[in-house]
Parts: structure tokens; sequence; C-alpha cells
């Protein structure tokens, strides 16, 4: 429940790996959602925002899906992660 009024929040606040994962991959970072995580916290997906506005539902654990320096992941309501690419 990510519910922040929830008794359970403080301890369910943080992501596990059982969501999705991050490789790194012949055509650079690639975000792959679990097969498990395809649903997460009731109705809402994983999803990634590119570029700001285009939201990508991710919802295919054999499909990866190629980051881009200032992606946002999200995992859930509370959970947002913004993928930056260091460049050499």
């Amino acid at each position: 429940d990510d519910d922040e009024q929830s008794p359970q929040w403080e301890n369910n606040k943080f992501v596990r790996s059982a969501h999705a994962h991050i490789e790194y991959t012949p055509m650079g970072f690639c975000l792959f959602v679990e097969k498990d995580g395809t649903r997460t916290f009731g109705e809402s997906r994983t999803q990634l925002v590119r570029f700001g506005q285009r939201v990508v539902e991710i919802d295919n654990p054999l499909v990866p899906y190629r980051l881009q320096s200032g992606d946002t992941i999200i995992l859930g309501k509370t959970v947002y992660l913004v993928f930056t690419e260091k460049q050499k």
C-alpha cells in the first residue's frame, strides 16, 4: 500500500527489485519490467516519462526500453526515478 496515510506505508515506502531493473545492453542502458512488476500498487503500471511529457506504459517483461538521460521512471504513486547518464 503506497497511501501515506496507511499504517503500512512506513514499512513499504521503498521499491523492491521485483518491479523492474536496469541493464547495460548493446543498445545502451535499458529498463526491464519484471513479470510481477507489470502492475505496481494495484492498477498503475510501471511507466516511463520521456522528454517530460510522453508517458510509456511498460507492461512486457520481454521488451527492453532504452533509457535516455532525463527519462523518469514511475513506480507507483510516490516513487519517481530520474535516469541520468554520465557523459564520458
